[in-house]
């Protein structure tokens, strides 16, 4: 399975390197350039020059914001997948508003 392009997401996870194998062999995902952070992580990218996963070790900090919508999921390993989707783009069928 391919992915062209998606805006970025961020996977929370307790074992980076397995999180890195599962979705560089799933999406065909390559490791790129992050930025020298103070924590542990992984900028993901497919065909592009944006990372579109970002995979870290600890949690992010959370911006105030409003608008967006939101889906959380496990991954096969466990790791806690969030996606964050624009205001204005619409649900999926079946969503239900919190």
């Amino acid at each position: 399975m391919s992915v062209a392009a998606m805006n970025h997401f961020t996977v929370l996870s307790d074992d980076l390197e397995a999180t890195r194998r599962f979705y560089c062999d799933l999406f065909g995902f390559r490791v790129g350039w992050r930025p020298p952070f103070q924590f542990p992580g992984w900028w993901l990218y497919a065909d592009g020059d944006a990372p579109i996963l970002h995979v870290i070790h600890r949690d992010p900090r959370r911006l105030p914001g409003g608008g967006i919508w939101q889906l959380f999921f496990n991954d096969p390993h466990g790791a806690k997948v969030e996606f964050d989707f624009d205001k204005d783009e619409p649900a999926p069928e079946g969503h239900v508003s919190a």
